[in-house]
């Protein structure tokens, strides 16, 4: 059975489609690694080459997917998923398709 990740799970398909050389994974982290860490349960990590690992978050307060780490940590990167994986893959110098083929 696989966990399921909320609103996570759009982006990771749409990292995957749109870049799929960046490096993601999916992360379920326990509540007792939250509280001794400082990390998100829910999160997923990218990365491209010596970019990364980086963690990217859903945040409900904002409505937004936003970087969790790194050095754009904080900075929002828009709600809608494709438009987020443009940005990490982008920020990661990645190569990216902003409008993949239909078949």
């Amino acid at each position: 059975m696989t966990q399921p990740y909320g609103r996570l799970d759009p982006l990771y398909e749409a990292v995957r489609v749109r870049a799929p050389q960046v490096e993601a994974a999916r992360v379920h982290r326990g509540i007792t690694t939250q509280a001794q860490g400082g990390e998100p349960l829910l999160f997923i990590r990218v990365s491209y080459r010596t970019n990364g690992p980086r963690r990217v978050v859903w945040d409900d307060g904002l409505g937004v997917y936003r970087w969790d780490s790194g050095p754009n940590a904080g900075v929002q990167l828009g709600r809608d998923p494709e438009q987020a994986a443009d940005r990490i893959a982008q920020a990661l110098g990645a190569p990216f398709d902003p409008a993949p083929a239909t078949e």
